[in-house]
């Protein structure tokens, strides 16, 4: 497999922003996400419409960071060798900003801050989902009957969990199996090598 340098590089990310705030503001706790770039619907509809970046990147505590960083690192580790670096981080970013548009629009009118990268880890669940579809149902040593558990596990977790953006997921994650039937290619060839 690749080495998952931009899986890596995105989940630096994440904490090096976390602990600035941690540093900055002494405990997460006490962060206003309206005002440091969360998704905050009335913010968007003044203009910052940068918030559909930056709020990928902000976590509310270490338990949030952790169960993004782990979903993250064990799905994205296989798409990023499945579509290649650059084309990993366009679905990553762009499953991630959808999912946030999908959340603004399900929130207009409200003063709820959405903030976290689940959107994104949710769209990698969905392109790994197209390209095992491709595959007949089995990628490597993942099968679609596992990950199909691990959605439902995870979408329960979201239903019966008070303070999560589950328009967010879904918006991520049918956002990333559609960009995954388009960005995924499925190797025609396959080299064998035998000794003798």
């Amino acid at each position: 497999m690749k080495k998952p340098i931009v899986t890596i590089a995105l989940l630096a990310a994440n904490l090096a922003v976390f602990l600035g705030f941690v540093l900055y503001e002494k405990y997460v706790g006490a962060v206003d996400y309206a005002v440091y770039g969360g998704l905050y619907p009335p913010a968007v509809e003044a203009g910052q419409w940068y918030r559909f970046l930056t709020f990928l990147f902000l976590h509310g505590s270490t338990r949030h960071l952790l169960n993004n960083t782990i979903m993250i690192f064990g799905v994205g580790t296989y798409v990023e060798d499945a579509l290649g670096h650059l084309r990993f981080l366009i679905l990553y970013l762009s499953s991630g900003i959808l999912g946030g548009i999908f959340s603004f629009f399900m929130y207009r009118g409200t003063n709820t801050v959405c903030i976290g990268a689940s959107g994104a880890a949710f769209g990698l669940v969905g392109c790994l989902l197209s390209i095992l579809l491709k595959h007949r149902g089995r990628y490597r040593q993942l099968s679609l009957k596992g990950m199909l558990i691990l959605l439902a596990l995870t979408v329960y977790y979201g239903i019966s969990s008070v303070g999560i953006d589950n328009y967010g997921h879904l918006g991520g994650a049918v956002s990333g199996f559609l960009l995954g039937l388009l960005l995924y290619r499925k190797p025609k060839y396959q080299d064998h090598y035998t000794e003798g």
